[in-house]
């Protein structure tokens, strides 16, 4: 099981704090069919590691007398584009390492956050049209729970039973990427499933 979920600690006591209360699960089963997760991998950037931080501090808040233990939530003006071009060069090399080429891809489940982030790697894919975006209706950003909510819209409107090859890419602080890949054919090694 895959559990993620966001949530302002404290209502109020918290500064830059744009997520989108929001909390998933996946639960996934051994494949008889060989369908599944075929290859899942990580890859670290850690010199953009102060570009997005999270941290608890201890200061007044709004000018109130008492001091209160603060969620900050600091993210450098460079974190949507330096996200991107890790992502990009996460992609490249999962793609050389998984002998796949973009056009074996039928969809791209990706991580909705940073703002932007889904709509500026599609243009730097050439627009393939098979990135999942959630609509946040302005509650603020889907952050962990991102890629489950894309997830849920592509299997509710049908893209996910159409595709054959399904890349999942998550990008987030660090930055890091995971990148997995979901085949609907099967490949030579036991692979875990969706369960639905």
């Amino acid at each position: 099981m895959i559990i993620t979920g966001d949530s302002e600690p404290v209502k109020g006591l918290s500064e830059s704090y744009n997520f989108r209360s929001a909390a998933s699960a996946l639960i996934l089963q051994r494949s008889d069919s060989k369908e599944g997760f075929q290859l899942i991998k990580n890859y670290s950037y850690p010199q953009f590691r102060e570009s997005f931080q999270s941290y608890i501090t201890w200061k007044r808040k709004n000018g109130r007398l008492k001091k209160k233990n603060l969620l900050l939530v600091e993210q450098s003006d460079s974190y949507l584009k330096e996200c991107l071009e890790c992502s990009l060069k996460s992609l490249e090399s999962f793609l050389s390492e998984s002998r796949l080429n973009l056009n074996d891809i039928d969809l791209i489940i990706p991580s909705q956050s940073p703002a932007g982030f889904v709509h500026e790697l599609d243009n730097r894919l050439g627009n393939q049209s098979n990135l999942v975006l959630v609509n946040g209706n302005g509650r603020g950003e889907l952050h962990t729970s991102g890629p489950s909510f894309a997830l849920r819209k592509a299997w509710d409107d049908g893209t996910f039973e159409k595709a054959e090859n399904i890349l999942f890419l998550t990008v987030g602080a660090g930055i890091s990427n995971t990148i997995a890949w979901y085949s609907k054919q099967g490949g030579d090694t036991d692979a875990w499933t969706i369960n639905s």
